[in-house]
């Protein structure tokens, strides 16, 4: 009989309708029955009762037969359960709005107790033991596993078949079995009901242009990923690579290859366009609800504002992971942020499984898989040794800067339904479902990421500055360190330990022009003599200062001598080593450097062949 019904969760739940207690005395009416046929063969003294309330298991089929409670999976061994969301529409009647809502199936006051005490009012504390067990035979399910489908507000939008399918439609479960939302899109697509554009005869959508009355100024929403940029190679990528993200952003996914997004301001002064685009990507996913928007209505936040170097705070991700479509920081505060130092950049840079603790409720895994932005002043910096967070990482820069004469782009036109519309259907038909992010585009920012940590970095500079004036194979940690502490006193920047310039040493082995490896402590490398023979003019520049005194590496009473018609920069002794023999050797370094893997004379003689 359980298997003839055709509800859904809304007919138990609703306080109008006396489904649950249809249901329940048509039960128990053929458990009578069956009773009564079975006790006509039975004797005297064995007949059986019928019951005369539903069993806590016989409760729960009931539940499932409507379809609506699932188990979503969150990692190998985590689950929730959740279940469909309904609304009332504005005629009073209830609507699935497409999307599930996270459910702990103990509530009082949700809709799975709420079902259990109309159908077992009389229930005991067996009956909720062996109800709870059965509930979670529910169908096995993980959230948006399919990423060539969209979750717009008036259905779902499927890449391959270029159809939309309303939630309405009596067969999107036998279509969609197993695939699930917490929350959909608040914009209408064009091709279904409830949009704000029209499509042509075939099928098309025109680009809204939007004219402002008091200036006469118009403006198209494509605008916003053209303007910012110049018209070459860097701007081309630049706006391409956004395009695409905004496509990856609609589809719940982070696109291959799981890149992490930087957007940084290169003007110095602001007013540069980035802050207008988000605005325009974020209401793709995310808007204020008003009275009406009960169907958009979820457990969890569509967006976590929470700048990169906060990520390790407890509780500031967990609460809405699940929800969540994108993880955007605004404005990082400049300060110096190693991310070797925050396991969950890295983690989610990678799309790693992570656990997460909300308050009051067991821990969890889950994969996040959603577009990940920081919006930076200055770039927080990357330190690591494996180079694992900066491989996932694109830095885009914004070098224009605009006045303030048009406010109304960013507080009004980009947020306006028929910009959103627009963009749901120039990402959705006019471009093609990607895979990945473009390799050329990517290819051509490539050097954005060294510009950034050099910019970030002071060290990397120093470095950048000093390497091609040392004439040697290998730059011991100490040598250079003795040159670093004067570079900074002279330019003004704070210098670091000498452990944190070596960590910054392996990060400059990633990331440069030379050819450098770097050493570590476990090698132990000998100063070859023709190096120290060598002219090195870094050495010249970077010999002494005010605060720091006299480079220790340096022996100053040489710097005139003439040998080999060059000036020479001679080092001190304590470079070199004396044998038993008396005979000269190099020095043993201990604790590690640089070393060159391609000789320093090609470098130079290129540089001389630029200067002619």
């Amino acid at each position: 009989m359980i298997d003839t019904l055709n509800i859904s969760m809304r007919d138990l739940i609703d306080p109008t309708s006396n489904m649950p207690e249809q249901i329940r005395g048509a039960i128990l009416n053929a458990f009578r029955v069956a009773f009564e046929l079975e006790n006509q063969a039975r004797p005297k003294g064995s007949k059986l009762s019928a019951p005369e309330y539903l069993l806590g298991y016989v409760v729960a089929r009931v539940i499932l037969a409507t379809g609506d409670i699932k188990v979503m999976l969150t990692g190998q061994d985590s689950h929730k359960m959740i279940c469909k969301h309904y609304y009332r529409d504005q005629h009073g009647d209830y609507r699935w709005a497409g999307t599930y809502d996270i459910i702990n199936a103990r509530d009082s006051a949700g809709p799975v107790m709420m079902a259990f005490q109309r159908l077992c009012p009389n229930g005991t504390r067996q009956d909720l033991s062996t109800f709870d067990r059965e509930i979670r035979r529910a169908p096995r399910v993980r959230i948006q596993s399919d990423d060539k489908l969209v979750w717009f507000r008036n259905g779902l939008w499927d890449y391959r078949t270029k159809r939309l399918t309303s939630y309405d439609d009596e067969n999107f479960d036998r279509m969609y079995p197993d695939q699930i939302t917490l929350g959909k899109l608040p914009v209408y697509h064009p091709y279904g009901p409830g949009a704000v554009l029209e499509c042509d005869a075939a099928r098309h959508v025109a680009e809204p242009v939007i004219v402002n009355p008091s200036d006469g100024y118009s403006w198209r929403p494509s605008q916003m990923l053209t303007d910012p940029f110049d018209d070459d190679k860097e701007g081309q990528a630049s706006s391409e690579i956004i395009w695409q993200a905004m496509q990856f952003l609609i589809r719940h996914v982070n696109g291959a290859p799981n890149l992490y997004h930087f957007w940084v301001n290169a003007n110095g002064m602001g007013h540069n366009g980035k802050g207008a685009i988000w605005s325009m990507m974020q209401r793709l996913i995310d808007k204020p609800l008003e009275p009406g928007d009960e169907d958009l209505i979820s457990t969890g936040d569509r967006v976590i504002p929470i700048a990169v170097e906060d990520l390790d705070k407890p509780y500031e991700l967990d609460q809405n992971i699940m929800s969540a479509y994108a993880i955007v920081g605004e404005e990082s505060n400049g300060s110096v942020t190693y991310i070797d130092k925050c396991a969950r950049a890295k983690m989610l840079s990678r799309a790693q499984e992570m656990t997460y603790r909300c308050i009051r409720e067991a821990p969890f895994k889950f994969r996040f898989n959603g577009f990940l932005l920081q919006q930076s002043n200055r770039a927080p910096v990357f330190s690591e040794k494996n180079d694992s967070v900066v491989s996932h990482t694109v830095v885009i820069r914004f070098e224009k800067s605009f006045d303030d004469s048009k406010p109304y782009i960013k507080s009004d036109y980009v947020q306006r339904e028929e910009v959103a519309e627009w963009l749901a259907y120039h990402l959705t038909v006019e471009m093609a479902c990607l895979d990945g992010y473009s390799i050329d585009d990517l290819r051509v920012l490539e050097p954005n990421k060294r510009d950034m940590l050099a910019e970030s970095i002071p060290s990397l500079r120093f470095l950048d500055e000093v390497i091609p004036g040392l004439h040697m194979e290998f730059m011991p940690l100490e040598l250079l360190y003795a040159m670093y502490v004067i570079w900074c006193d002279m330019c003004g920047e704070r210098a670091v330990s000498e452990r944190a310039l070596r960590d910054d040493l392996q990060q400059y082995a990633s990331h440069n022009n030379y050819g450098i490896r770097y050493v570590g402590t476990d090698e132990r490398v000998r100063t070859r003599i023709p190096d120290l023979n060598e002219s090195h003019p870094a050495l010249s520049t970077y010999s002494e200062s005010r605060r720091c005194g006299q480079n220790p590496f340096v022996l100053h009473d040489a710097w005139l001598r003439i040998d080999n018609k060059r000036l020479t920069d001679r080092l001190e002794p304590s470079m070199m080593t004396q044998d038993v023999g008396g005979k000269t050797k190099g020095r043993i370094w201990r604790k590690g450097g640089l070393m060159r893997t391609i000789s320093w004379q090609q470098f130079d003689v290129t540089e001389d062949d630029d200067d002619e």
